[in-house]
């Protein structure tokens, strides 16, 4: 009983937990928008990219991209954005004419798949496909009950947002977060090339299929990072990819961030004409 009323509270009110909900919800609309081109990343994008300037900029270029939908849901990394891409656009033949996937450090490997990548997978993948799911990503019996329980009840789709919820009432947590944040800033590193990078082949595959072109743009973050040689080597060896980066940009100092990994108005305003430039004249870095 609990659970019946505790579903039909989240039912009416969910898109209050967080914006990252009512996002999901808006990319159905962006499917029937016509877009020559779609943005996919997660906060990164969300805090990154001037939406305005950059349709502006778009224009001003003289390309043919001049309407662009733009994806970002937090906490995502290649898995989510190859089923989001499948789910949303490929398999129901709504295919752009170009695809862009903003990563920054290892978001381009497959992680290990916990319940947070569960949950957010179940938001995106069709009831009908959830079985094909669980055999494309041979999940084991434990992993497989959470995405149906994800798919079915929101209560377990929404329990890390629940809980974010229950830490704002804590005073000071966010600000508090943000200053750890900035105190943590990514170590320049290199990462080894013994993972996984089995999604990353996947979504380049289905672009390659549907004929359309895809860049991967490396993020600015406060401290500048070198991209995996195994990434750069999948997407270099593919017929319709190109990798651009700002990842060693000099232009983007702490000024430009308003934490630790988030650009900030000015941040972005810089980011996004650098970003409308660079897409529109496909320049590779690599």
């Amino acid at each position: 009983m609990l659970l019946i009323i505790t579903e039909i509270i989240l039912f009416f009110t969910e898109d209050f937990l967080s914006k990252d909900i009512q996002h999901l919800k808006s990319i159905d609309n962006i499917t029937k928008e016509n877009n020559e081109m779609i943005i996919i990343g997660n906060s990164l994008t969300r805090k990154g990219i001037n939406e305005t300037l950059l349709i502006k900029n778009l224009k001003t270029n003289k390309t043919n991209y001049k309407k662009a939908g733009i994806i970002y849901l937090d906490d995502t990394s290649i898995i989510e954005w190859y089923y989001v891409f499948k789910s949303y656009f490929y398999e129901n033949d709504i295919i752009p004419k170009k695809l862009i996937i903003n990563f920054a450090l290892n978001q381009l490997r497959t992680p290990e798949l916990e319940f947070e990548e569960l949950s957010r997978i179940a938001s995106y993948v069709p009831i009908k496909k959830l079985y094909a799911t669980c055999e494309q990503e041979t999940l084991n019996f434990s992993q497989k009950i959470d995405l149906y329980l994800a798919k079915f009840f929101r209560i377990f789709c929404h329990r890390e947002r629940i809980s974010k919820r229950v830490l704002d009432l804590i005073p000071n947590y966010r600000s508090t977060i943000r200053k750890l944040n900035v105190y943590n800033k990514p170590k320049k590193k290199y990462f080894k090339n013994n993972h996984d990078y089995r999604h990353l082949d996947k979504i380049i595959e289905m672009v390659e299929i549907a004929g359309i072109e895809l860049i991967f743009c490396a993020m600015p973050l406060p401290e500048s990072y070198t991209i995996d040689k195994k990434i750069i080597s999948i997407i270099k060896g593919s017929d319709n990819c190109t990798i651009i980066g700002f990842n060693e940009d000099n232009y983007f100092t702490d000024y430009h961030f308003v934490d630790g990994y988030h650009l900030n108005p000015e941040g972005a305003q810089l980011f996004t004409e650098s970003f409308a430039d660079m897409i529109s004249n496909k320049v590779s870095q690599f």
